[in-house]
């Protein structure tokens, strides 16, 4: 297995942990295998099943979308939603990482039909950007578990990064794993937000058209800031998840071990 492939599967294992611990203890993560039509997926089996935030190296295994081929092992098996994850690669040749999860906020929006409205910009601007484009969403509630289903949510996510799953939960897509891990992460920040404010019988008035257009994503006049300031001045291996998870890990369930034997 060449270096960036055995970083690539880390990354998966460490997004795992990240997932159970933020948002639930079920869902799966998986990354596509440069260069083929391969993918790096958490399965299930290798012993105890203790859920996502104890994701372990050994769960992270190399399949074809379909979820098949000797990558698995003897004790390992692909989730049953592997549809979702190998359709989307199928789809949409940009896409190199796909995280579902079941976010709990996420699901009480979902369900009450509660709209994400853009009521705070600065606070947040990448929900704030979520809430203005609004979130396509797949009204089936059922778990995604074959290719039609999959191609149907496939239909409404569009080449969007993220579908909300209504009674189920969510599925967010992009070319990196720890971008699709903020994804999950942001939107379910969104609709707690969202929710509580709901929840006090309160509302909060939308932004001024000024400052949704300022974080409108398809306003090419928003501005932001300038060059060698802010996110753009902190280079990109110290500004996403990965350092500020990696010691939240290790002070929580630990870190796991990454040399383990292939089969679990």
């Amino acid at each position: 297995m060449a270096e960036d492939d055995k970083e690539l599967r880390k990354q998966v294992a460490i997004a795992s942990r990240v997932i159970g611990l933020e948002i639930g203890s079920t869902g799966h993560v998986s990354a596509r295998v440069p260069g083929t039509d391969e993918m790096y997926v958490r399965c299930r089996g290798g012993g105890a099943e203790a859920g996502l935030r104890y994701t372990n190296l050994h769960h992270i295994r190399q399949v074809d979308f379909d979820g098949e081929g000797p990558g698995l092992g003897k004790r390992h098996f692909a989730p049953g939603e592997t549809p979702v994850h190998g359709e989307l690669y199928r789809a949409r040749p940009d896409i190199g990482a796909v995280v579902h999860a079941h976010p709990y906020y996420t699901l009480l929006c979902g369900v009450t039909g509660l709209q994400f409205r853009p009521i705070f910009g600065g606070y947040a601007p990448a929900e704030a950007a979520m809430a203005i484009r609004g979130v396509p969403e797949y009204s089936r509630a059922a778990t995604v578990t074959d290719k039609q289903m999959a191609n149907d949510m496939l239909e409404v996510m569009g080449d969007r990064d993220l579908v909300l799953l209504k009674g189920h939960g969510i599925v967010t897509a992009a070319p990196t794993v720890s971008r699709a891990v903020s994804l999950a992460l942001q939107i379910e920040h969104l609709a707690k937000i969202t929710w509580e404010i709901a929840a006090a019988g309160l509302r909060a008035p939308d932004m001024s058209r000024q400052d949704i257009d300022r974080y409108d994503p398809n306003n090419p006049n928003r501005g932001g800031p300038a060059p060698g300031r802010g996110r753009q001045a902190v280079p990109a291996e110290e500004r996403g998840w990965m350092v500020g998870h990696i010691h939240r890990l290790e002070e929580t369930v630990g870190l796991p071990s990454w040399e383990l034997d292939e089969d679990g």
